[in-house]
């Protein structure tokens, strides 16, 4: 396989190895890991955790463009001096610098001002090392779902101008695994020679760095700058698409729980992933890797994919699908309101060819239990196609045999305008779309609107030099001279913006859901004075 497109890929599916040393090796290193983990870091999110590198005292970190990518915000782990004590301290405010034109690297930048502590810089070797050398990686690899932090392995400088993809790398023979991305690759004096970028899969004991002597900060871009390798990409993008084929394959001989049907869906993701990089506004890749996490149950990671495919492309054409995965990743969090809204956004979109999604929504109002709305969403989906008809017909008559008394009279009026209702909405949407409208359901524009409010992290309070500090990678108490605010003034905050976003459904169509948010509600506060707003919005929109 070829080294260039592998790097993702190799760093997933090698295992850890145990080093046997001399003890002359033992104590070189002993001083290696002494002298150069304090400036080593570890970034950590819900997708999965990599490595970085200290490079001044204001904050710079130096890790793997392709760690981030990844639409999730990031936390760094950090060893840092208070005082004259080392204590690891947890960063949330990172925001990403930059993208190196060429090599797999990027800049993110934490605030040593969070914490009120001092960063150690890493020492960079000015001087191009030579082969044979004795070398050592450190960084935070995982394997089978543990992280093992601030581990180093040592191995051999094997080559210095490597070229891969028209680029020198240094090759070397330690072992790296998932999580090394990003981590340093040090001499015996602790010196940085380069950083750790991939390993290939199908042999042990080699692996790649990027060289870091002669590198200029200043030469880095960002990520919608940075060159595009539409080669280098269409690659990655069929490797991918070859794992998914055999995945299709393990999965219709040996069902979806099958081990090597979820690993080649793991490696295409990875390989999507990695293609991201170099396409940074590509809706359809960012809807390639949701998918696939989704498959993977790794729903809050498939979330932050889809949105951002489904923000760079409102209208992604065809049949709605990245409005269809996204209600399917948020349903299978048992958000299930917030699923419905993605669904019907979809639908007003897409709804004469969008059967899928009058599938789902069938199936959500079956296990409601709201007769009317099955009936409307399994007749929908049998005029647009594409479902399960069986299924949509069983629905039919459970609702029909459900439906009682003046119900009757309501099931008829929506049966009667329902393929014209859906033509209009067609039209509407083909007008929104023409005219540069997003979206099509206020309350959808809102609920993305608080997903990505609530991706940008909470100031965290600092911990001033020479005071305690919080448990190691704990996050420091809240200021004890800040305002805090009572339970009951919390409650009277939620119940509002629970009200609002009802609202916002109202207006949008989309009643039922807007009396289940005030049954919720109604449920948890009944007697909160805050509620009382939402009771009389109950009633009246239950007339």
């Amino acid at each position: 396989m070829h080294a260039g497109r592998t790097s993702i890929l190799a760093l997933s599916v090698v295992g850890l190895v145990s080093l046997g040393s001399t003890h002359a090796e033992e104590e070189e290193a002993e001083k290696v890991f002494r002298l150069a983990n304090v400036s080593v870091v570890g970034l950590q999110n819900a997708e999965g955790t990599a490595t970085g590198l200290i490079l001044d005292e204001q904050g710079t970190i130096l890790t793997n463009a392709h760690v981030i990518a990844s639409p999730l915000p990031y936390r760094v782990t950090v060893d840092a001096l208070v005082g004259k004590d080392t204590r690891q301290l947890v960063f949330r405010d990172i925001r990403v610098l930059g993208v190196h034109p060429s090599y797999d690297l990027a800049l993110v930048k934490l605030r040593p001002e969070e914490h009120a502590v001092r960063l150690v810089p890493a020492k960079v070797s000015r001087e191009k090392p030579s082969a044979g050398k004795r070398v050592y990686a450190i960084g935070n690899p995982s394997t089978s779902g543990m992280t093992l932090s601030k581990t180093i392995t040592s191995g051999m400088l094997s080559a210095v101008d490597r070229s891969i993809d028209g680029l020198p790398y240094y090759q070397f023979s330690a072992q790296v695994n998932p999580g090394n991305s990003g981590g340093p690759l040090c001499d015996k004096d602790g010196q940085v020679l380069g950083l750790v970028a991939f390993k290939l899969a199908d042999v042990e004991g080699i692996g790649f760095a990027i060289p870091l002597q002669g590198l200029k900060t200043s030469e880095f871009v960002s990520l919608q700058q940075r060159p595009g390798n539409a080669q280098r990409c269409h690659d990655l993008i069929q490797e991918a698409e070859k794992y998914n084929r055999m995945a299709n394959d393990f999965a219709s001989q040996y069902g979806l729980k099958d081990e090597r049907r979820l690993t080649c869906n793991y490696l295409a993701a990875l390989l999507y992933k990695s293609a991201l990089i170099l396409s940074p506004g590509d809706a359809e890749l960012h809807y390639n890797v949701g998918m696939l996490w989704r498959s993977l149950d790794q729903n809050e990671v498939a979330v932050a994919y889809l949105v951002r495919s489904i923000q760079l492309k409102p209208w992604p054409g065809g049949l709605g699908d990245p409005y269809r995965e996204l209600g399917f990743a948020l349903a299978k969090q048992d958000k299930t309101l917030e699923a419905l809204g993605g669904w019907s956004e979809g639908v007003a979109k897409y709804g004469p060819v969008a059967g899928k999604i009058w599938e789902d929504l069938t199936i959500y109002y079956l296990r409601e239990r709201k007769w009317i709305d099955v009936a409307r969403c399994s007749k929908a989906g049998l005029l647009a196609g594409g479902c399960r008809v069986e299924v949509m017909k069983s629905a039919y008559r459970d609702a029909t045999n459900n439906i009682r008394g003046p119900e009757h009279d309501t099931l008829a009026q929506v049966e009667a305008t329902l393929a014209q209702d859906i033509r209009k909405a067609a039209d509407l949407a083909h007008d929104a779309e023409r005219q540069g409208k997003k979206w099509m359901l206020p309350a959808f524009e809102t609920w993305l609107a608080e997903y990505e409010k609530a991706q940008v992290p909470e100031p965290v309070a600092s911990v001033p030099v020479g005071e305690s500090a919080s448990p190691a990678g704990a996050p420091p108490a809240a200021d004890a001279q800040a305002p805090q605010k009572s339970e009951e003034d919390k409650a009277a905050d939620w119940i509002r913006s629970k009200v609002v976003l009802a609202q916002n459904f109202k207006k949008s169509g989309l009643r039922e859901r807007a009396l289940s948010i005030l049954d919720d509600v109604l449920a948890k506060y009944p007697d909160h004075p805050a509620a009382k707003e939402a009771r009389a919005l109950r009633t009246e929109w239950s007339k």
